[in-house]
């Protein structure tokens, strides 16, 4: 199941705060079609309510940068797939351009990473790793 997540606010000089049970219901709810997204989670729920997986997605410029993670007990479930697919739609309903990924040096299985991604259509770009979004037709 694709669940919205929730966006914590920007931490302020008194530290991070989390949000009144009022905005983290308000921040919940999808945004109208056309809305600006910015740093959006998702939340990936099997069956019985356990979190498998979440999605990541931040509109930038007409592109919308990415970032996936998956149990690891559930790694080859096709959970990845399904997290970079409902990106991908999230991106094409807003009219964005690409989504990419930075798999940087550091990042614990950098190759293993950068291979999943080149093996589901991610080219190289200038430091990330980029898919074109397709066209949606707008809903009539």
């Amino acid at each position: 199941m694709w669940v919205p997540g929730i966006r914590l606010p920007a931490p302020s000089a008194r530290g991070p705060q989390l949000p009144s049970p009022r905005r983290q219901l308000a921040c919940l709810l999808k945004p109208a079609p056309g809305a600006a997204i910015a740093d959006e989670w998702w939340r990936v729920t099997d069956d019985h309510g356990i979190v498998v997986g979440y999605g990541w997605l931040d509109s930038e410029w007409g592109d919308a940068q990415i970032s996936l993670l998956v149990d690891r007990a559930r790694r080859g479930a096709g959970i990845g797939n399904f997290i970079l697919d409902r990106l991908e739609d999230e991106a094409a309903e807003r009219g964005l351009n690409y989504i990419y990924n930075v798999v940087p040096d550091t990042h614990p299985d950098s190759a293993r990473m950068t291979r999943w991604l080149t093996e589901r259509g991610f080219t190289h770009g200038t430091g990330d790793l980029r898919r074109h979004v397709p066209c949606t037709e707008p809903a009539s």
